[in-house]
């Protein structure tokens, strides 16, 4: 499963920091959810150094909340889904609300290239794995333009 992939990706590197108290909570993938959750996370915990969602909108839910709270500028806030449009992950990381998110690919196009290809008899490799990208400040535009259909 994907928010599977997405936890354990994540505690894998997380967990190799030495000191860092991870506050794990439940916003189940909607925004508004993340910005209550964070409301009270906010309230119980005085230092937080980063907030990392399973998704750009959970991630921008957490960052409304800081901003009400006045906090916003203590953290960062990290997202996955590197979507594009005036409401995705990419303009977050753009206005400098989402310090990066991640593009995570979802094999749609690749998978109905290889069907094709099967259809005609072709062959197709056994195993392809598609790299995740990091957005970030550095990359934002071109991920942006290139993603983002007007």
């Amino acid at each position: 499963k994907p928010q599977d992939e997405r936890h354990d990706g994540a505690r894998k590197y997380i967990d190799q920091i030495p000191n860092v108290k991870v506050i794990e909570d439940v916003a189940n993938w909607i925004q508004n959810e993340a910005k209550k959750r964070m409301e009270t996370i906010l309230q119980a915990n005085p230092k937080i150094d980063v907030v990392y969602a399973h998704n750009d909108p959970m991630a921008v839910g957490a960052y409304w909340a800081a901003a009400d709270a006045g906090r916003a500028d203590e953290m960062i806030f990290v997202g996955v889904d590197g979507l594009g449009g005036p409401d995705g992950g990419i303009k977050r990381v753009l206005e400098g609300k989402l310090a990066c998110t991640f593009y995570y690919p979802t094999c749609a196009a690749e998978g109905l290239d290889y069907a094709v290809k099967l259809a005609r008899g072709e062959d197709v490799p056994p195993e392809v794995i598609l790299e995740p990208a990091r957005i970030d400040s550095t990359n934002a535009q071109e991920w942006y333009d290139k993603v983002t259909v007007d």
